[in-house]
């Protein structure tokens, strides 16, 4: 996943033009957040209730960002 998600911010720093890119995580995806940490993403918040999420209803999220272009 660490090589994916480098190729992907390449293409949207390149082709795209992007300065930052962001994600968000349940809070429970441990996996997910070890992974955006380790390349450099920064925990920005706690998101409450802030997306339905099909079978769940309302779900807490993270956000994490990455400015691209310094």
């Amino acid at each position: 996943m660490t090589i994916a998600l480098v190729e992907l911010e390449e293409v949207e720093k390149t082709e795209f033009s992007l300065n930052r890119l962001q994600a968000t995580v349940l809070p429970s995806n441990i996996t997910s957040k070890k992974l955006l940490l380790k390349n450099q993403y920064e925990y920005e918040g706690f998101l409450k209730q802030y997306e339905i999420w099909e079978g769940r209803g309302f779900v807490d999220l993270e956000i994490y960002g990455k400015i691209l272009v310094e």
